[in-house]
């Protein structure tokens, strides 16, 4: 037996007070890490770290490259399109192939995109080496999120994947302020080209901690062939209200943080980059607490009971913040954009609870392939939504977005293990006599 592997304790406490006036009774949730798998939750901070790198630099790009918002809109999406041609086929690896070398792939593509994309002479080598980097980050995504899935307990699990959304969320708050500062300092190249630095780290992380095990569906030594299109695309009817539900909540999300949030930040109120940058890490880092005591609630009390006032938050938000006149309005509500980070690990909770162990690579892929189709159009059409109608309409239809996505949260209901194991309970109780 090798010795044990260190591990990190998350502690979440609250009191739930009994009925009847007795004493209140401390439940204590402790979510044990190994070492394993915080390194992988290093590959989760680097992805971020990288997507969000260029919400702070539109300003600059705009000024630099001539182009209009809709073109910025695409820029922003570079990583959703190339998510896109990931999604199903990395879901797919996760399933099969052992997780070091999809890590070490994955940084690689990461790498060579940035350094395109720090030295791009034009736009469209620009937006080339956005694509590049994002094919790195959504195949680590992926692979970080499938294994601290698998890596979990069922009891532990929305726990677990709030530690996965904490992690993005540290990569998301630490790259606009870094970036943007950088940016101030120097350039916009300077502040796209230190994006590889987490990388190299998360890569350091899992060549020390991560074992060279075997993928999950490989048994006796005998690696099966990866599955054609049609079976990588992995969409039961359990899954397809939450993959509604999924495209619904990431177009309020991402439009928010990705589009409305810094443009109006740059374009309305002409903050300069150091300080929209300061704004999202603020707004991003309070996500933090959020994620992990979020994921603690949904295994005791339901994914939907901590997704529905998330969501709804995040609609009175995105009205909210078009009506901000100066620098500390902007911040103030840009910060309550923390409180949506309840919804994130929900969905991702969602999908592991109604999938089987020996897929989840594949459901994971498929809900990510639906999310990304959808948002990769989004800053474009938010861009031209601002140019033609102003900030108010485009915040109006983020808000619309998170609506839907609450009602469907509504519909879907509780879709954790202690749910499940509520209703098996109550379906083997034996009927009362009469």
């Amino acid at each position: 037996m090798g010795s044990p592997r260190p591990c990190l304790a998350f502690r979440i406490e609250w009191h739930h007070e009994r009925q009847h006036g007795s004493a209140g009774l401390t439940r204590l949730a402790a979510l044990r890490l190994p070492a394993d798998v915080l390194a992988v939750l290093a590959v989760a901070i680097a992805a971020s770290f990288g997507n969000g790198a260029i919400a702070p630099l539109l300003g600059e790009l705009r000024q630099d490259f001539g182009v209009s918002f809709a073109a910025l809109g695409l820029l922003t999406s570079g990583f959703a399109i190339a998510r896109i041609v990931v999604d199903l086929p990395g879901g797919a690896l996760v399933d099969r192939a052992r997780p070091r070398p999809l890590f070490y792939a994955a940084a690689g593509l990461a790498v060579a995109g940035v350094l395109l994309s720090a030295v791009a002479p034009n736009f469209a080598l620009l937006m080339a080496g956005r694509i590049v980097n994002g094919l790195g980050a959504s195949l680590g995504g992926i692979a970080a999120t499938a294994y601290v899935s698998r890596a979990a307990t069922a009891a532990d699990r929305g726990k677990a994947l709030g530690a996965v959304s904490a992690a993005t969320q540290t990569g998301g708050f630490l790259s606009p302020g870094v970036v943007g500062l950088a940016a101030a300092l120097a350039d916009w190249r300077l502040g796209m080209a230190i994006t590889v630095i987490p990388i190299v780290l998360a890569v350091i992380a899992v060549r020390i901690y991560v074992r060279p095990e075997a993928p999950p569906t490989e048994s006796h030594g005998g690696r099966r062939r990866l599955r054609p299109l049609g079976r990588m695309l992995f969409a039961p009817r359990a899954l397809v209200p939450i993959n509604i539900l999924t495209v619904a909540i990431s177009l309020a999300l991402f439009g928010f943080k990705a589009s409305l949030l810094p443009l109006y930040g740059t374009d309305a109120l002409r903050l300069s980059p150091a300080l929209v940058g300061l704004a999202i890490t603020i707004s991003t880092a309070l996500r933090l607490p959020v994620s992990i005591a979020s994921g603690a609630l949904s295994d005791h009390y339901g994914r939907a009971v901590v997704f529905i006032p998330g969501a709804l938050l995040m609609a009175l938000v995105s009205v909210v913040l078009t009506l901000a006149p100066n620098l500390g309005a902007y911040v103030a509500i840009a910060s309550l954009y923390a409180l949506g980070g309840a919804t994130s690990p929900m969905v991702t909770a969602m999908v592991v609870d109604r999938s089987p162990r020996e897929r989840l690579g594949a459901a994971l892929g498929t809900n990510a392939f639906f999310r990304d189709l959808a948002i990769a159009g989004m800053p474009v059409a938010l861009g031209a939504v601002i140019d033609a109608s102003g900030y108010t309409t485009a915040g109006a239809l983020l808000a619309g977005f998170a609506v839907l996505a609450a009602g469907l949260a509504f519909l879907i209901g509780d879709t954790s293990p202690r749910a499940a194991a509520k209703r098996t309970a109550a379906r083997a109780k034996p009927p009362a006599p009469r």
